[in-house]
């Protein structure tokens, strides 16, 4: 069985550590189990595994005991508990900083080894720059940089990015030294990219809700349509704002050093109105 720290979801790791002991002790079961943790339901694991029911903060030592973890695990354990269960995403990210806090000295462990990804994916200011050095006056300076950036970033937050976009692979340098532009085939755990593009997506929305007071009007678009449809016709729009965001990228992508500037199209498609199941006629 692989370590905690090797576990993204609580609910596949006891899934795991059930099968393995019933492997090796045909006599364990979920009741036996639940003797041991000092669980009152004889069925409470099978159930957290299967999804039905969520651990609290009254079982969870519980399962903590019944798991025989050591202080460390146990805190991942519980960690990694709050982390799949929080819905709301300032609680998610307080609770996969925690993960990575607690796997630093680990070996291969999942949220130490997605710490970078998930800085690129949730970070407006890694995506933009990894765009910039195809403009074609990109200067490698971290002061240059966040000059093109408006000043919304600092030196230091600049001077990180570069790093770990070369850490990643998706920049290298050519020949001369100059950095270029790469998209190397990286995997990311499911749960990590939830939280990052969740992150990317606000902080793109935060910045279009500032392009309105302080940009020029002829250097933004903020338009939109407020409609009245099918339910029928929704995946109909998604698709076709999907084949318009990938002819945008297609034919006007800009080739290295070629590029002036760097803009960011936000397409945001949401239901105004909440559909009222079950309403007396």
């Amino acid at each position: 069985m692989n370590t905690i720290y090797q576990y993204t979801d609580h609910r596949n790791f006891l899934k795991d550590f059930y099968q393995i002991k019933k492997k090796k002790n045909k006599s364990f079961s979920y009741a036996v189990f639940s003797r041991r943790a000092g669980l009152n339901s004889p069925n409470y694991l099978k159930r957290v595994i299967d999804g039905s029911r969520n651990i609290t903060p009254r079982t969870i030592r519980h399962f903590i005991t019944g798991l025989d973890l050591s202080k460390k695990e146990a805190d991942y354990f519980t960690n990694l508990v709050w982390f799949n269960q929080s819905s709301a995403l300032n609680s998610k990210e307080y609770y996969f900083g925690e993960l990575k806090k607690t796997v630093q000295k680990e070996d291969n462990a999942v949220f130490k080894i997605d710490s970078d990804y998930y800085d690129y994916l949730s970070n407006w200011y890694y995506v933009a720059i990894h765009e910039m050095v195809n403009l074609k006056d990109f200067q490698e300076d971290p002061e240059w940089i966040q000059g093109r950036l408006k000043n919304k970033v600092s030196k230091p937050q600049v001077k990180k990015a570069l790093e770990q976009l070369l850490r990643m692979k998706l920049l290298k340098r050519d020949e001369m030294g100059r950095l270029q532009q790469i998209f190397p085939q990286l995997e990311y755990q499911k749960e990590v990219v939830s939280l990052a593009i969740q992150n990317f997506h606000q902080q793109m929305i935060d910045l279009a809700k500032a392009s309105i007071t302080e940009d020029e009007r002829n250097e933004r678009e903020p338009s939109g349509l407020t409609l009245c449809i099918r339910k029928s016709d929704y995946p109909m729009i998604k698709s076709k704002i999907e084949d318009l965001r990938k002819e945008l990228n297609e034919k006007l992508s800009c080739q290295p050093k070629e590029g002036e500037e760097v803009l960011q199209i936000n397409i945001q498609l949401f239901y105004l109105t909440k559909s009222i199941e079950g309403r007396k006629k």
